[in-house]
C-alpha cells in the first residue's frame, strides 16, 4: 500500500513536470510570436509614422521655406538691405565730414604755406629793405658818415651790394652827419679845427663834409684852445713855451696856442 502511494506521488510528479515544460515552451511560443507580431506591428507603425511624419514635415519645411522666402523678398524689396544701409550710412557719414576735413585740409594746407613761407629764404627785396631800417636804426642814436655806415651793416652781415643799397637810401644828409658827429667829439674832448677835421675824416667823411662839421659845429677855437692846455696839464708838467709847441702840435694856430697857455689857469712864474 505505501508503495502505491510512493509510485502515485512520483507519478503525479512527473506529470506535472511534463505540463509544466509544455505550458513553458508553450508560453514561450507564444511571447515569441507575440513579439514578433508587436514588433512587426510597431515596425509597420513606426515605418508609416515615421514616413508620415516625415513627410508632413517636409512639406512643413517646404511651405515654410517657400514662406520665409516670400518673406525676405518682400522684406529685401520693402527693406535696404544691412549692406544697403551701412553703404547708406557711410555715404551719409561721408558727406557729413567732407565739410570738416575739407576745412582741417584748408587749414592745414595754409599752415604748411605758412611755415613755408616762415622758412624760405628772405627775397632780395626784403633784404634790402632790412638793409634801409638798419641804416635808419644805426642813425637815429649815432652818426655816422656814408662809408662808416656802410662798413657797419657789412658788419652786420649785409652784402656790400645790401649794404650801400640800405645807406644810400636811408635818406641821411652827410653833412649833417658831419656836423653832428663834430659836436659830439667836441662834448667830451677839446679839439682844434685842423684837429677835428682830421677826426672827421678819419671816419670817413668826405673833406669838405669834414670841413662843414668843423666850420658849423659852433666852436670857440681858442675856448678850444684854453680846454686843451688844461687837459695835458691835468697828467704832465710843461713849460709855458713847451705847451704852446704842443697846441700848435695839436694843429691850433700860434694865436690859439698862445691864448690857450695865457688862459689855463697856470702860472709861470
Amino acid at each position: 500500500m505505501k508503495k502505491a502511494i510512493v509510485l502515485f506521488l512520483l507519478l503525479y510528479l512527473i506529470l506535472m513536470c511534463g505540463c509544466n515544460a509544455a505550458t513553458n515552451r508553450t508560453t514561450t511560443q507564444t511571447t515569441s510570436e507575440e513579439a514578433g507580431a508587436s514588433t512587426k506591428v510597431t515596425n509597420k507603425a513606426t515605418t508609416k509614422g515615421t514616413s508620415i511624419n516625415d513627410n508632413e514635415e517636409t512639406n512643413s519645411t517646404s511651405e515654410a521655406t517657400t514662406a520665409n522666402t516670400k518673406a525676405a523678398t518682400t522684406s529685401t524689396a520693402g527693406t535696404p538691405t544691412a549692406s544697403t544701409a551701412a553703404s547708406t550710412t557711410t555715404a551719409a557719414a561721408t558727406t557729413a565730414t567732407t565739410p570738416a576735413t575739407t576745412a582741417v585740409t584748408t587749414a592745414a594746407t595754409t599752415a604748411t604755406a605758412t611755415t613755408a613761407a616762415t622758412t624760405s629764404p628772405p627775397t632780395e627785396t626784403t633784404v634790402l629793405t632790412n638793409a634801409t631800417r638798419k641804416a635808419k636804426e644805426y642813425l637815429d642814436f649815432m652818426a655816422f658818415s656814408r662809408e662808416g655806415l656802410i662798413d657797419q651793416l657789412e658788419y652786420e652781415k649785409f652784402t656790400h651790394e645790401q649794404a650801400v643799397y640800405g645807406v644810400d637810401n636811408c635818406g641821411a644828409n652827410w653833412s649833417d652827419q658831419a656836423l653832428r658827429k663834430a659836436k659830439d667829439y667836441l662834448a667830451f674832448s677839446a679839439f682844434s679845427r685842423g684837429g677835428l677835421i682830421d677826426q672827421l675824416e678819419y671816419e670817413q667823411f668826405t673833406s669838405d663834409q669834414a670841413s662843414y662839421g668843423a666850420d658849423n659845429c659852433g666852436a670857440n677855437w681858442n675856448n678850444q684852445a684854453v680846454l686843451k692846455a688844461q687837459d695835458y696839464l691835468a697828467y704832465t708838467t710843461f713849460s709855458r713855451d713847451g705847451l704852446i709847441d704842443q697846441l700848435e702840435y695839436e694843429q691850433f694856430t700860434h694865436d690859439q696856442a698862445v691864448y690857450g697857455v695865457d688862459n689855463c689857469g697856470e702860472s709861470w712864474v
